[in-house]
Protein backbone atom coordinates (compact mmCIF):
# COMPACT_ATOMS: atom_id res chain seq x y z
CA UNK A 1 0.00 0.00 0.00
CA UNK A 2 1.20 3.18 -0.76
CA UNK A 3 2.47 5.67 2.18
CA UNK A 4 -0.41 8.24 0.85
CA UNK A 5 -2.75 5.68 1.58
CA UNK A 6 -1.99 4.41 4.97
CA UNK A 7 -1.73 7.88 6.39
CA UNK A 8 -5.20 8.84 4.52
CA UNK A 9 -6.54 5.52 6.10
CA UNK A 10 -4.63 6.05 9.21
CA UNK A 11 -5.92 9.84 9.47
CA UNK A 12 -9.82 8.51 8.60
CA UNK A 13 -9.43 5.99 11.68
CA UNK A 14 -8.70 8.88 13.92
CA UNK A 15 -11.82 11.19 12.17
CA UNK A 16 -13.91 8.25 13.37
CA UNK A 17 -12.60 7.94 17.07
CA UNK A 18 -12.94 11.80 17.56
CA UNK A 19 -16.05 11.30 16.51
CA UNK A 20 -17.57 8.90 18.90
CA UNK A 21 -15.35 10.81 21.37
CA UNK A 22 -17.71 14.63 20.63
CA UNK A 23 -20.73 12.81 22.07
CA UNK A 24 -22.25 14.51 25.88
CA UNK A 25 -22.41 10.65 26.78
CA UNK A 26 -18.62 10.34 26.47
CA UNK A 27 -17.95 7.93 29.20
CA UNK A 28 -14.59 7.64 31.39
CA UNK A 29 -11.92 5.26 32.51
CA UNK A 30 -12.39 3.49 35.90
CA UNK A 31 -10.52 5.45 38.83
CA UNK A 32 -7.55 3.91 40.46
CA UNK A 33 -8.19 2.96 43.74
CA UNK A 34 -6.83 6.53 45.19
CA UNK A 35 -8.68 8.91 43.24
CA UNK A 36 -11.48 11.20 43.44
CA UNK A 37 -14.57 10.39 42.55
CA UNK A 38 -14.83 11.43 38.73
CA UNK A 39 -18.26 11.93 36.75
CA UNK A 40 -19.89 9.12 34.58
CA UNK A 41 -17.25 6.31 34.56
CA UNK A 42 -17.48 3.67 32.38
CA UNK A 43 -17.49 -0.04 32.42
CA UNK A 44 -14.38 -1.91 30.76
CA UNK A 45 -17.04 -3.99 29.15
CA UNK A 46 -18.22 -1.13 26.87
CA UNK A 47 -16.83 -0.14 23.93
CA UNK A 48 -16.29 4.13 25.32
CA UNK A 49 -15.13 2.64 28.04
CA UNK A 50 -12.27 0.81 26.39
CA UNK A 51 -11.60 3.85 24.13
CA UNK A 52 -11.46 5.91 27.20
CA UNK A 53 -9.53 3.30 28.88
CA UNK A 54 -7.44 3.48 25.76
CA UNK A 55 -6.52 7.66 26.17
CA UNK A 56 -6.07 7.00 29.83
CA UNK A 57 -2.57 5.07 28.74
CA UNK A 58 -1.42 6.76 26.02
CA UNK A 59 -0.67 9.92 28.01
CA UNK A 60 -1.55 14.06 27.77
CA UNK A 61 -1.86 15.50 24.81
CA UNK A 62 1.16 17.35 23.57
CA UNK A 63 1.08 21.24 23.09
CA UNK A 64 2.58 24.11 21.74
CA UNK A 65 4.28 26.09 24.90
CA UNK A 66 1.77 29.39 26.31
CA UNK A 67 2.98 31.81 28.38
CA UNK A 68 2.20 31.05 31.98
CA UNK A 69 -1.22 32.52 33.30
CA UNK A 70 -2.87 32.88 37.01
CA UNK A 71 -6.11 34.76 38.28
CA UNK A 72 -7.68 34.77 41.08
CA UNK A 73 -10.94 36.06 42.16
CA UNK A 74 -13.44 35.83 45.73
CA UNK A 75 -16.36 34.10 44.73
CA UNK A 76 -19.34 33.35 47.03
CA UNK A 77 -23.23 32.25 47.58
CA UNK A 78 -23.95 33.54 44.33
CA UNK A 79 -21.44 32.11 41.76
CA UNK A 80 -19.10 33.38 39.69
CA UNK A 81 -16.33 32.80 36.56
CA UNK A 82 -12.75 32.66 36.81
CA UNK A 83 -10.45 32.99 33.37
CA UNK A 84 -7.49 31.62 33.62
CA UNK A 85 -5.78 31.79 30.17
CA UNK A 86 -8.20 29.39 27.77
CA UNK A 87 -9.38 27.92 30.78
CA UNK A 88 -13.25 28.83 32.35
CA UNK A 89 -14.20 27.85 35.76
CA UNK A 90 -17.59 28.60 36.27
CA UNK A 91 -19.17 28.28 39.90
CA UNK A 92 -23.26 28.28 40.05
CA UNK A 93 -24.62 30.17 42.93
CA UNK A 94 -25.11 27.66 45.49
CA UNK A 95 -21.96 25.91 44.61
CA UNK A 96 -19.97 27.66 47.79
CA UNK A 97 -21.84 29.00 51.09
CA UNK A 98 -19.31 31.61 52.06
CA UNK A 99 -17.02 33.72 49.73
CA UNK A 100 -13.79 32.19 48.97
CA UNK A 101 -10.64 33.67 47.02
CA UNK A 102 -10.17 31.60 44.30
CA UNK A 103 -6.73 31.15 42.62
CA UNK A 104 -6.27 29.32 38.96
CA UNK A 105 -2.29 28.84 37.83
CA UNK A 106 -2.22 27.41 33.90
CA UNK A 107 1.28 26.87 33.86
CA UNK A 108 3.73 27.38 30.46
CA UNK A 109 4.98 24.20 29.27
CA UNK A 110 4.20 22.00 26.44
CA UNK A 111 0.99 20.41 28.28
CA UNK A 112 -2.41 22.65 28.24
CA UNK A 113 -3.43 22.49 32.39
CA UNK A 114 -4.40 24.30 35.28
CA UNK A 115 -4.01 24.44 38.60
CA UNK A 116 -6.99 25.54 41.63
CA UNK A 117 -6.81 26.36 44.62
CA UNK A 118 -7.66 26.55 47.52
CA UNK A 119 -6.67 22.59 47.09
CA UNK A 120 -9.05 20.53 47.91
CA UNK A 121 -12.16 22.95 47.80
CA UNK A 122 -15.40 21.25 47.86
CA UNK A 123 -18.55 22.36 45.88
CA UNK A 124 -22.32 22.01 46.65
CA UNK A 125 -23.16 21.78 43.11
CA UNK A 126 -21.04 21.21 40.56
CA UNK A 127 -18.54 24.06 38.86
CA UNK A 128 -18.45 23.90 35.17
CA UNK A 129 -14.67 23.86 33.99
CA UNK A 130 -13.86 25.04 29.86
CA UNK A 131 -10.62 24.34 29.24
CA UNK A 132 -8.84 24.95 25.69
CA UNK A 133 -6.49 23.20 23.22
CA UNK A 134 -6.64 25.25 19.97
CA UNK A 135 -2.65 25.02 20.36
CA UNK A 136 -2.45 21.52 20.44
CA UNK A 137 -1.19 18.90 17.92
CA UNK A 138 -3.64 17.25 15.08
CA UNK A 139 -3.59 14.56 17.44
CA UNK A 140 -5.68 16.80 19.23
CA UNK A 141 -7.88 17.22 16.99
CA UNK A 142 -8.24 13.94 15.28
CA UNK A 143 -7.95 11.83 18.66
CA UNK A 144 -10.67 11.14 21.80
CA UNK A 145 -9.66 14.04 24.45
CA UNK A 146 -10.59 14.24 28.18
CA UNK A 147 -9.69 16.44 31.08
CA UNK A 148 -7.77 14.40 33.77
CA UNK A 149 -7.28 14.75 36.98
CA UNK A 150 -3.57 14.64 37.52
CA UNK A 151 -0.82 14.96 40.52
CA UNK A 152 1.60 17.91 40.53
CA UNK A 153 4.28 15.57 38.48
CA UNK A 154 1.35 15.53 35.49
CA UNK A 155 0.59 11.76 36.84
CA UNK A 156 -2.89 10.76 35.01
CA UNK A 157 -5.34 9.51 38.32
CA UNK A 158 -8.48 9.63 36.51
CA UNK A 159 -10.39 10.99 33.34
CA UNK A 160 -13.68 12.85 33.82
CA UNK A 161 -16.63 12.73 31.44
CA UNK A 162 -15.81 15.11 28.98
CA UNK A 163 -17.79 16.96 26.37
CA UNK A 164 -15.59 18.25 23.34
CA UNK A 165 -16.74 20.97 21.07
CA UNK A 166 -14.36 20.69 17.65
CA UNK A 167 -15.23 23.88 16.34
CA UNK A 168 -14.24 25.93 19.38
CA UNK A 169 -11.19 23.52 20.44
CA UNK A 170 -12.50 23.45 23.77
CA UNK A 171 -13.35 20.48 26.67
CA UNK A 172 -15.94 21.05 29.43
CA UNK A 173 -15.86 18.85 32.65
CA UNK A 174 -18.35 19.15 36.13
CA UNK A 175 -15.81 19.51 38.86
CA UNK A 176 -17.10 18.91 42.61
CA UNK A 177 -13.84 19.80 44.18
CA UNK A 178 -10.22 21.04 43.17
CA UNK A 179 -7.16 19.72 42.30
CA UNK A 180 -5.19 19.50 38.97
CA UNK A 181 -6.56 19.30 35.70
CA UNK A 182 -4.95 18.79 32.16
CA UNK A 183 -5.84 17.94 28.61
CA UNK A 184 -5.45 13.88 27.97
CA UNK A 185 -5.78 11.50 24.88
Amino acid sequence: MKPFHLALRSLLAGASIALISCTEGSLTAPASANTAPALGRASQDDLFGSVAHLSKNLGLLRCTPVASVSASKVIGAEGGVLKVGDNTLTVPAGALSRDVTITGVSPSGNVNRVEFGPEGLRFHKAAKLEMGYANCDLMGILSPKHIAYTTDELRILDLLKTVDDLQSRTLTTELKHFSDYAIAW
